[in-house]
């Protein structure tokens, strides 16, 4: 498991999704973009599997109860599908797409596919 010690959000944020990033790529996944970021809304990884374009966001808890995905909000969702959206049409995509999220929590990582598809 890794130590955060001193570590930043940030940082720490980074290091889970580096974690994610090998578990999708494991997983016959290939990474197109990290941190898609605009005004609106960031995506964390956005890949593809087969012949569908997978957003995927990531979070991740050091401990607790409480499952890293319960903590995706309803505003937190909205901007991601914002920023799926913009993506979508600033590329001219017109493969299958969807959203995934993965959870971690220690040194377990659950992946959700197909956890979100209204309005896309």
């Amino acid at each position: 498991m890794k130590i955060f010690n001193n570590a930043t959000t940030k940082e720490k944020g980074d290091t889970e999704e580096t974690r994610a990033v090998k578990y999708l790529k494991k997983k016959g996944y290939k990474i197109i973009e990290r941190n898609f970021r605009k005004k609106f809304g960031e995506i964390d990884i956005i890949c593809k599997k087969d012949k569908t374009l997978v957003f995927v966001e990531v979070r991740s808890l050091k401990g607790g109860e409480i499952d890293p995905i319960q903590t995706v909000s309803r505003k937190k969702m909205d901007r991601i599908i914002t920023t799926v959206k913009y993506y979508i049409q600033s590329k001219d995509i017109h493969t299958p797409v969807r959203i995934d999220f993965i959870g971690i929590k220690g040194e377990n990582i659950t992946h959700v596919e197909d956890a979100y598809w209204e309005g896309l």
